[in-house]
């Protein structure tokens, strides 16, 4: 799906939309407030040093982003799926959507809170502050498209940007992934999901088998999607 493809915003469903993208930008731009609060309250207002910057307890970090960046990614799913429902997203394209849902899901919501403290700052910085700068762009190209017309610069310096984070971001996730997996592997009460415990499903799931199978259908599902985008660099964020 393309941005100028969106639906009209004269329509309940291009007012959802658009009400969707609004709220997706108000909270990827507190995301970024609070990424600089965050160390400007270091040293009380001043930015902080590289030295102080590495000392950071990386489990407090997560914990004082995690809300709003959880919330953002939500939001990002959910632009999956409208691109489903207005039939723009079909085949390959699909299930590539799914799988970045399913990515999303797996690291942010379950390897990160399983890894606590185990996970490197460089690591959050990088997933934390890609994703929040991508979803910005996104959501800023969305919004000039809602209005009929393209940002040239706007649009260009979003696809450099995401050239160059995209690869970084799906490094760093297939670490955290891998990292997590040798924590479960160790842990064999958190590889069972749900627990042992008797549940009204009546069934379980060895997470330590999902997680080293699913690097491998990220690899090429991020390697196809970075070349669509490569080639065409209109083409809409799953």
């Amino acid at each position: 799906m393309y941005e100028s493809q969106l639906p009209p915003r004269t329509t309940w469903y291009g007012k959802l939309v658009l009400l969707h993208y609004i709220s997706s930008l108000c909270i990827w731009l507190s995301v970024e407030l609070l990424l600089l609060t965050y160390f400007l309250r270091l040293e009380k207002g001043k930015w902080p040093s590289i030295t102080t910057i590495a000392n950071t307890n990386p489990s407090e970090f997560w914990n004082y982003i995690r809300p709003f960046f959880q919330c953002g990614l939500i939001a990002q799913c959910l632009t999956a799926v409208y691109a489903f429902f207005d039939g723009q997203v079909k085949g390959a394209l699909c299930l590539l959507a799914l799988e970045q849902c399913i990515r999303v899901v797996a690291v942010y919501f379950t390897a990160l809170p399983l890894l606590k403290g185990a996970v490197s700052l460089r690591a959050l910085l990088i997933v934390v502050s890609g994703w929040t700068l991508l979803s910005i762009l996104r959501c800023l190209d969305a919004l000039y498209a809602r209005k009929g017309s393209r940002h040239g610069i706007l649009e260009w310096i979003s696809h450099k940007v995401f050239l160059l984070l995209y690869p970084l971001i799906a490094f760093e996730e297939l670490f955290l992934l891998r990292t997590s997996a040798t924590l479960l592997q160790t842990n064999p009460l958190a590889r069972e999901f749900p627990s042992r415990m008797p549940n009204i499903y009546n069934f379980e799931i060895d997470v330590y088998l999902i997680y080293n199978v699913l690097p491998f259908v990220m690899v090429p599902s991020a390697l196809i999607f970075y070349c669509l985008k490569l080639r065409n660099r209109k083409l809409k964020d799953l």
